[in-house]
């Protein structure tokens, strides 16, 4: 009882204040924690921000999907920038008798003459010659062209290598050459063609490397 003869009511409100301000707290903890739990998941959790690829700088029409540089076949080096190719070229044979042109050339590679076997001889439209291209102290080099007979057929020359004794080394390099050219449009070779050029192909690598020697332009 108050001096003014009020009832006190105080008493009857402390059992609500320690619950509401033990409520709080425990409401408190729980977001406290919720806080530390998540700070720890992002200090831990694996960055998933893409990485910017490193710039590419490609040249020749190169592409840079991965951060490397993929080159046509006419290019290499880290940034396709080492010329892999022989430029278009004339060959003058015996004295300007007539020429002999080459387009473009891949590093390793053959190439053929624009320049065909004449009409009414046995390869019709078949190129003249073959070239290659090679590299030599970084530098693509020609080598000299080698000529194809226009009247010889893959029989012919299925029938010479297999003369084995009578066969010298420079046979063996003009069979090749020649096998080489008469089978440079594989859409034209029908089975028998290719069947024919497998069994001089095999033949040749069988015989001795060492007794062939180096092409030359044998006309």
């Amino acid at each position: 009882m108050s001096l003014d003869g009020t009832q006190d009511n105080m008493p009857s409100l402390q059992p609500y204040l320690k619950t509401l301000i033990g409520g709080f707290c425990v409401a408190l903890t729980i977001v406290l924690w919720a806080l530390c739990i998540w700070q720890v998941i992002l200090r831990f959790a694996p960055d998933m921000t893409p990485s910017e690829k490193p710039p590419c700088f490609c040249q020749h029409n190169g592409i840079c999907p991965d951060g490397l540089c993929l080159c046509p076949e006419d290019w290499i080096g880290s940034y396709c920038e080492i010329v892999n190719f022989c430029d278009k070229s004339t060959y003058v044979v015996n004295a300007s008798q007539y020429n002999l042109a080459f387009e473009k050339i891949i590093v390793g590679k053959y190439g053929y003459s624009m320049e065909k076997c004449d009409n009414g001889t046995v390869n019709a439209g078949a190129p003249k010659a073959t070239r290659m291209c090679t590299r030599k102290n970084g530098v693509p080099v020609l080598e000299p062209p080698s000529a194809v007979n226009c009247n010889v057929t893959l029989v012919g020359l299925s029938e010479k290598i297999q003369s084995v004794n009578e066969t010298t080394p420079t046979d063996i390099v003009n069979i090749a050459t020649d096998t080489q050219i008469l089978t440079s449009s594989p859409e034209q070779l029908n089975s028998t063609d290719i069947s024919i050029a497998a069994s001089i192909a095999e033949k040749i690598l069988n015989l001795s490397d060492s007794n062939v020697p180096g092409e030359e332009f044998l006309l």
